[in-house]
């Protein structure tokens, strides 16, 4: 009997440790679980914060960038915000004899000075008809001329034939020797060449060159504007 209870009892024993022995791997088990289960929490988390930093990252420099470009146009705007005008006719002669080139027409203004360089294109037929219509509809004097109507600003005013970079340089040379602190700016597109033509005969006629400043300070800005 006393060896029958003494099993017994040894069974009651290993089935206690056996139950024991479970529970305890399964805690270790689940401690095991959640300690996994936090490691990727914390790991997605991280995840999360990098792309969030990453993309706020990214966004500030794009608004740097456009911030930048914005201060640039401004920039570009106000370089040609010209409040006074006036052709010469002397100076132009004078470059047109160094430099070799036909037709040229300057303007000059509070700090910048404009080239029209003929390339050939000016007694373009379409072109010559296409700017002459223009000017016949908007007035200087009453609306901001070839741009009163909306027309002139769906204009090519940046194709032109290229002027020999030894012409060029002569230009600038000839310009800083007599005005060495101001901002120059060359081009023969033909519509650009067309009006300044047209300013200069204005000034030959003894026409106000104030009445045309608003029109040439759009188109300048049309002409010589890099962004566009």
């Amino acid at each position: 009997m006393k060896a029958v209870k003494m099993s017994v009892i040894m069974t009651a024993a290993l089935v206690g440790s056996t139950g024991c022995s479970t529970t305890h791997s399964n805690k270790i088990e689940k401690a095991t679980v959640s300690i996994q289960s936090v490691g990727l929490s914390d790991s997605s988390a991280t995840k999360l914060q990098d792309q969030s930093k990453t993309a706020v990252t990214v966004t500030k420099i794009d608004q740097t960038i456009d911030r930048a470009r914005g201060q640039s146009r401004l920039e570009e705007a106000d370089l040609h915000r010209n409040t006074y005008l006036s052709m010469n006719r002397e100076v132009a002669d004078q470059v047109m004899q160094e430099a070799h080139l036909g037709a040229t027409s300057i303007a000059m203004t509070d700090t910048n000075i404009y080239v029209a360089v003929d390339m050939g294109e000016f007694q373009d037929h379409a072109i010559n008809e296409q700017a002459k219509q223009l000017s016949k509809y908007n007035d200087p004097a009453t609306e901001a001329g070839l741009f009163g109507s909306g027309k002139g600003a769906q204009m090519d005013w940046v194709s032109a034939k290229p002027i020999p970079g030894d012409s060029m340089n002569v230009i600038r040379h000839v310009l800083t020797r007599i005005y060495p602190d101001s901002h120059i700016f060359i081009s023969s597109n033909a519509l650009f060449v067309n009006r300044m033509m047209y300013y200069d005969m204005q000034q030959r006629k003894n026409k106000r060159m104030d009445m045309f400043l608003h029109e040439f300070n759009t188109m300048v800005q049309y002409t010589f504007n890099s962004s566009k």
